[in-house]
């Protein structure tokens, strides 16, 4: 779903996948002016690592597009079990 935050005058956009083979993703993107932040959270580290190495092209097309990408984290579901801790690209 997107509303628009009337506070801070950010948009937000979030969504759940839950493609077979990747488990469940939830992605939230926060964008405010031409600058975005977002955070994606799987449910293990072999999924978090796979995307990880797709930030680069991500923020890579992000950008060719006009945005500026602030931060991008991802991290595990500490329900599944796996390492909770965000990093950061």
């Amino acid at each position: 779903h997107a509303r628009t935050l009337a506070a801070t005058g950010e948009v937000e956009f979030r969504m759940r996948l839950d493609p077979a083979n990747l488990g469940r993703v939830h992605v939230r993107l926060v964008g405010s002016g031409d600058e975005v932040r977002g955070e994606v959270v799987v449910a293990d580290d072999a999924v978090r690592r796979m995307i990880e190495s797709q930030l680069p092209e991500l923020r890579q097309r992000l950008e060719a597009a006009g945005m500026t990408v602030h931060r991008f984290d991802v991290s595990t579901d500490p329900a599944a079990g796996g390492d909770a801790g965000p990093t950061r690209d």
